[in-house]
């Protein structure tokens, strides 16, 4: 019986491998190749139509461009073209000086509660919210800190030593 199944595997595995081949050699003659050039042809002009959704802020800002273009030819008077070509230049100037932040750092403002000096400063409250929830918490501004303030909290930090159970500052239930 052993004799027999080695014989019937060693037949099955041949004629596995033979109808595998012939399938395969009878795909590659009658496949059609212009299905293939169609299949790419179709994907380009799938992704063509798809390219302002893509590139949103490149095709608003041409949009933008040609009906500033079509404006400006439908104007007859010039004292109105000169005011509207400097409001134009100021927004364009004062869309340059917005300073582009990162997803941290608009993180970090989201959370952030208090402010010294113009500056914006995350408590160590608020850096635990930041970690644990999605969105912090509505807020009226930012807790606005003076100099006697920082100097009262700065006069309230235990020294430094090594092992000391106080590792944050008291901020006074920021």
């Amino acid at each position: 019986c052993n004799i027999m199944t080695k014989f019937i595997v060693k037949h099955l595995q041949t004629l596995a491998i033979t109808s595998v081949t012939l399938t395969s050699s009878y795909f590659l003659y009658n496949h059609d190749h212009n299905e293939t050039r169609n299949r790419i042809l179709s994907l380009l002009k799938v992704d063509a139509s798809n390219y302002e959704r893509r590139n949103e802020r490149t095709a608003s800002t041409q949009s933008h461009f040609i009906e500033q273009q079509k404006r400006k030819l439908a104007d007859d008077d010039d004292d109105d073209d000169e005011d509207e070509d400097e409001d134009d230049d100021k927004n364009e100037l004062d869309k340059n000086d917005e300073v582009k932040t990162n997803s941290r750092e608009k993180r970090f403002r989201e959370f952030s509660s208090v402010e010294y000096n113009g500056e914006i400063y995350m408590t160590p409250l608020d850096f635990l919210e930041s970690i644990i929830s999605e969105r912090p918490r509505p807020r009226i501004g930012r807790r606005q800190l003076t100099d006697a303030m920082v100097g009262s909290i700065l006069y309230n930090t235990p020294p430094k030593h090594r092992g000391s159970k106080r590792f944050f500052r008291d901020l006074e239930d920021a």
